[in-house]
């Protein structure tokens, strides 16, 4: 029963999510399984591009890997993704052999939170191996240890005492990663920010290489109108309407190329968009275009991508470091 009432409430915690999904895209549990409920806004390439990603974390799903995980993962953390654990699951691993020497009631219980971390633990190795994806393994093991230094029953050999020190050398050496980054690495450092020695616009503009092209674009395009992205796709701090698209969506300017047979159809779509403008990021669109832009557009759809970019139709009004901004204008002024 208690697993299927756990299931419960974190069915009944994420119902309104998984509606919400639903209702914008038909695939409550987009953009997973598009092969069963598709889904708006994606296709089989994006699915296919998504999961060629997933398989790139990690070193493979072996068994050999798998019993080597818990060491990859404190040791070699960047083969997971640039978000440092720690020693969390090295440490917490071995509270999964909880279920052998707790006794009593407490027996059971370890047991259902053995099977619900390893079974969590063996949908990520074999799903996608990201370690911010591990955060429900984190509580599910940290629940393990508590269990194990309070009910192993195994005070003789300080079993209980070990586990605490374990956690709290977690501990330490997280808060210690932490204090190093943002003393020693994180560029611009926050603190000055934090403690009001520079002002919040001051560490943005530092911070976001495209900061400044947005303050220059809010403060010339009104709210109601939306702004064409090409290479960016970051929607924080548009003032108007960004039109954009993540990494592993298509392009939104390729889905207006095949939504359109030739150019001006596409910038008359923009104009019934009311978009007048294009903020065109040069420097984000090279960190990924021979890998994840280039290879999506046939020769002909990036030949009409090219024309797109040249287009009279397309005047630079501002470029501010790699981002240039573009108005759009009507096509008897471009001639």
């Amino acid at each position: 029963k208690r697993p299927v009432a756990i299931g419960a409430i974190a069915l009944a915690c994420a119902l309104p999510w998984y509606l919400k999904s639903l209702a914008s895209t038909g695939n409550p549990f987009y953009p997973m399984f598009y092969g069963i409920f598709g889904g708006r806004g994606w296709s089989e390439a994006n699915a296919a591009l998504y999961a060629s990603k997933a398989g790139l974390k990690g070193f493979g799903t072996t068994l050999p890997m798998l019993l080597k995980s818990p060491w990859n993962l404190t040791f070699y953390w960047t083969r997971f993704e640039s978000f440092n654990p720690g020693p969390i699951v090295l440490l917490t691993f071995p509270a999964l052999l909880t279920v052998f020497f707790v006794r009593g009631e407490n027996r059971r219980r370890a047991l259902l939170i053995t099977a619900m971390a390893a079974g969590y633990y063996l949908m990520w190795f074999f799903d996608y191996q990201s370690t911010r994806f591990l955060i429900p393994y984190y509580g599910l093991s940290a629940a393990l240890a508590g269990l194990f230094m309070t009910r192993s029953g195994s005070q003789r050999l300080h079993a209980g005492w070990a586990a605490a020190l374990a956690l709290g050398a977690c501990f330490l050496i997280g808060a210690g990663w932490n204090a190093r980054w943002i003393l020693c690495e994180a560029n611009p450092r926050p603190q000055a920010c934090f403690l009001g020695i520079t002002d919040r616009e001051q560490y943005l503009t530092q911070a976001l290489d495209y900061y400044p092209a947005i303050r220059a674009l809010n403060a010339d395009v009104p709210a109601e109108e939306a702004v064409l992205c090409i290479g960016e796709h970051r929607g924080y701090y548009f003032g108007p309407r960004p039109l954009i698209s993540d990494w592993f969506d298509t392009p939104v300017i390729l889905d207006l190329i095949r939504r359109t047979k030739n150019n001006g159809e596409i910038f008359s779509l923009l104009e019934k968009e009311n978009c007048h403008h294009v903020f065109f990021n040069f420097g984000e669109l090279g960190k990924y275009h021979h890998s994840d832009f280039r290879p999506r557009f046939s020769p002909e759809e990036y030949r009409r991508f090219e024309e797109f970019l040249s287009s009279p139709r397309l005047r630079l009004r501002k470029e501010i470091g790699p981002v240039k901004i573009f108005r759009i204008v009507k096509e008897e002024s471009a001639s």
